[in-house]
């Protein structure tokens, strides 16, 4: 009953006083066990049942409980273990319409669907008009009409606090900073059914219903988030027990598995070639692209470190993730002075980013193509709203100081991760010029009054130096002089250089998270730096690290949240500020406490890691101007209706920047739905007057237009061609490992997970070419298997199989075939095989088989 879990459409009168439908859901439903519905149930009945909290068969305590509708019955079963929800239907069959109590959702156990209790067919009896549900307000998309009937007595949602469940601060203390990121948050809220029930290990899942559960009208005083914490022990195992973990750490593998359960493939735009294509001569460019490619293929997020310590961050010291993380930048040294000249002329001497900017707001992952791609041989693209919301684009120069020659790679980061620079260091940064790239810091130290700054100089002798956010910056944007044992491989002069590096931001996330390196392991011990960092809780700007072609015109940011560490390092605590977007006050979220404090009370807190969201009041303003016309042409409706992406929707609600329309997220590219789409087409679009898209569309451009919702016929017969060859294609291997053949050859893992992600739907593009390149090394002109090389094992007959599909190679048998011995025997006695010869034989034919990788398993 996965399908019945998810939270479904609206509930009916006699339920609105608890759930109202959101005017964007056009959702309708056909259902005739409605009649069985008793008219008894009220919304206190309901809220009492729910606040029971309790099945009435096991009698656990659970947050998915299940309530009969069924005239008279009114059974209250669990429906995530031993469903008896489910169960009470079996035994039952005329009890088959059961209301989710947490989300007020209807399923019909009979006819395996959602019930929209207000517009059923039949009605059900008392129910009352069908609410319009065509009409959308593109600034209210998804939001209830609860939070009109909202009374100022009342608090605002969003202020649940989280039970801490074993030395899980650190996680509370990250889930409520990103609970308070609106444009994550609204995505949950307004695009739930996009949201995959089927990924493994069910992170967005469970994040979704603790999104949904913090923000309802129907708020309680704390919850327990055991579902995200169950989730993310399976994926990272490092998080498993009750020590205590780091909250930056954690919020990295949270977005990595987040991201890997919610990735769509996105549209090829031309300049994703464009960019490619317009890399700068000079240096190891190439060989710089080539590691970025093969990390982006596989879905890497990466952080900008600025790698004064490679021991300073509390989080270099956990367990190995399950993805690898390549950190951008290596070693720092002292900056040099003169850095405002550092965006070197060659490598501006090929434009690396295109003009228009109506490109989706986003830089996603990049694969292989697949079946809908715009031509053999491109790319797809990756993207999530985690890549929508917290990716950036950092480009990376290095100018050799023999040839001059100039390399430029672009990175993509997830956070900035910031050393705080002390006493020397700073001083070097105060002496740049006032008009640097990295004056900013000067600029902000030289608007304090005498007073303050007297008294921080004297404090600085004994708490340390005063340290701000931009000087943090500064540090990190510095230019680099790579010499010693930190020397240039330069592809112009093909040795070792002195070189000079320095880093700009190409492209800025939605949402800007720094994390401050606080933490230092040494061999024995470990230390915490507590040195305090001023932030600014408005207006921080990131224009003087823009590099000069950087796309974007909004440079400034807003603090969102901020979690902070209390303690040592080896013993602490973790508290988190955010500010509540409905009543614009800042709280403080520590564990299950929520408590209202002021503005100077988050500035004076000793930051870990930060949360800037943009800040635009042009977005404002068009959102308000949309708003006010799509309330006029609800009084005049337009004939013909255009359908708009509810993602892009959700962005155009929440971020400064949302980029122009994008419906490729619900179209292909001859304009019908994709045949991929997993939800009805009414849950991944909306619709909205001719008034409101003419307005949209002139303001910020894009499309594709769709007046009309078909299935295409062409994609359609891709799609099916491209399942009935992935189950094809797992049915023989299965039956092929199953076959009891001892293993003969060896296969790259790295090319086996791709190929069991596109064999198991994870994925929508096949895995290329077999390159077994990485696992291979050739003795006496024989290709062998590497020792110690991260490869499975397969029998000859399942090889033989894939390479007749992908081919590639080379071809890796586990045992070498014997060199070739020159003997001549003496002719006059014939050779018989030694008994040692023969028991070696025996030996090899008996020893069993080793498998390094399985067979795909059924569960997935």
């Amino acid at each position: 009953m996965a399908h019945r879990n998810t939270k479904f459409g609206g509930a009916g009168r006699t339920l609105s006083a608890m759930s109202k439908q959101p005017l964007s859901a056009p959702c309708r439903s056909r259902c005739a066990h409605v009649t069985s519905i008793g008219s008894e149930l009220t919304p206190t009945d309901v809220e009492a049942r729910r606040r029971s909290g309790a099945c009435d068969w096991c009698g656990r305590q659970q947050p998915n409980l299940w309530l009969c509708l069924h005239a008279g019955c009114a059974k209250l079963g669990c429906g995530d273990r031993e469903d008896h929800s489910a169960e009470h239907h079996r035994q039952l069959p005329h009890h088959c319409l059961a209301l989710n109590v947490t989300t007020m959702r209807v399923w019909c156990y009979n006819c395996q669907t959602e019930v929209y209790l207000e517009n059923n067919v039949p009605p059900v009896s008392g129910a009352g008009a069908p609410v319009a549900v065509d009409q959308v307000d593109v600034a209210d998309v998804g939001s209830s009409e609860d939070d009109d009937e909202q009374s100022d007595a009342e608090p605002p949602c969003g202020l649940t606090g989280l039970r801490n469940i074993g030395n899980t601060c650190y996680m509370n203390a990250a889930l409520q900073a990103l609970s308070n990121l609106p444009p994550l948050t609204r995505y949950f809220l307004d695009c739930e059914r996009l949201v995959p029930t089927d990924r493994k290990p069910g992170l967005a899942r469970a994040y979704l219903r603790l999104v949904q559960q913090i923000w309802s009208r129907r708020r309680v005083s704390c919850l327990a988030p055991t579902a995200v914490l169950q989730a993310m022990r399976s994926a990272h195992p490092q998080f498993r027990g009750f020590q205590q973990h780091d909250s930056q750490e954690f919020l990295r593998c949270f977005m990595d598995v987040l991201h890997d359960e919610l990735r769509r493939p996105a549209a090829w735009r031309p300049e994703d070639d464009a960019e490619r294509s317009t890399e700068p001569d000079g240096g190891d460019a190439s060989a710089s692209d080539s590691a970025l490619s093969d990390a982006e293929t596989d879905g890497d997020y990466e952080t900008a470190d600025s790698g004064v310590s490679e021991r300073s961050s509390d989080s270099e010291s956990a367990a190995p993730r399950r993805r690898r993380r390549r950190h951008v930048y290596t070693q720092r040294s002292a900056p040099l002075p003169a850095a405002d000249d550092m965006e070197f002329a060659d490598a501006e001497s090929a434009p690396l980013l295109p003009a228009e900017p109506s490109a989706p707001p986003s830089p996603a992952r990049s694969a292989s193509p697949a079946v809908g791609a715009p031509r053999p041989g491109r790319r797809l693209r990756y993207r999530s709203i985690v890549s929508d919301v917290f990716d950036g684009r950092i480009l990376s120069s290095v100018q050799c100081l023999t040839c001059n020659g100039v390399s430029a790679t672009r990175e993509t980061f997830q956070d900035l991760s910031l050393a705080i620079p002390s006493r020397e260091h700073l001083s070097v940064l105060h002496a740049q010029p006032a008009g640097g790239r990295g004056a900013a810091c000067v600029q902000l130290n030289a608007r304090q009054a005498w007073g303050p700054w007297l008294w921080s100089w004297l404090a600085s002798w004994f708490s340390g130096p005063s340290v701000s956010l931009h000087d943090c910056l500064a540090s990190f944007f510095s230019s680099d002089e790579l010499k010693g044992d930190n020397m240039y491989s330069c592809g112009g002069c093909k040795k070792l250089r002195n070189g000079l590096k320095v880093c700009r931001v190409l492209e800025l996330p939605e949402v800007l998270t720094i994390h401050l390196k606080r933490f230092r392991h040494e061999l024995v011990f470990s230390t915490k730096l507590g040195t305090q960092v001023e932030f600014p809780l408005v207006g921080l700007d990131m224009a003087p690290y823009l590099h000069r072609q950087s796309r974007g015109q909004v440079t400034v940011y807003d603090l969102a949240a901020v979690v902070c560490h209390h303690g040592t390092a080896g013993a602490g605590h973790y508290t988190a500020y955010a500010l509540n977007e409905p009543s614009g006050a800042w709280y403080e979220y520590d564990d299950q406490y929520v408590t209202e404090v002021g503005a100077d009370t988050v500035q004076s807190c000793q930051a870990y890691v930060l949360f800037y969201r943009k800040s635009c009041e042009a977005s404002t303003q068009r959102r308000q101007r949309a708003t006010e016309l799509l309330r006029r042409a609800r009084a005049d409706p337009s004939l013909l209706p255009y359908y708009v992406s509810r993602q892009w929707i959700s962005r155009f609600n929440t971020f400064a920047e949302p980029g122009a329309i994008d419906n490729t997220d619900f179209l292909c590219r001859h304009g019908g739905l994709l045949p991929e789409l997993a939800v009805p087409a009414e849950a991944a679009c909306a619709r909205l007057p001719q008034a409101g898209w003419e307005y949209l569309h002139a303001a910020l451009g894009g499309g594709p237009v769709a007046n009309a919702l078909f299935e295409c016929a062409p994609c359609r017969a891709e799609w099916d061609a491209l399942l009935a060859r992935r189950a094809r294609e797992l049915t023989e291997f299965r039956r092929l490992q199953a076959s009891g053949a001892p293993p003969a050859a060896a296969l790259s893992a790295a090319w086996y997970r791709r190929w069991e992600a596109w064999a198991r739907g994870r994925d929508v593009e096949p895995p290329g070419t077999i390159d077994n390149s990485n696992i291979a090394v050739t003795r006496a002109g024989v290709p062998q298997v590497r020792s110690g090389s991260d490869h499975v094992q397969l029998p000859a007959e399942l090889w033989a199989y894939l390479k007749a599909i992908y081919g590639g190679g080379p071809d890796l048998p586990l045992v070498p075939p014997p060199a070739v011995r020159h003997e001549h025997p003496e002719p006059s006695r014939a050779q018989e095989p030694s008994e040692s010869a023969i028991a070696g034989v025996h030996r090899r034919v008996k020893a069993p088989a080793v498998h390094c990788g399985d067979a795909p398993s059924e569960d997935g």
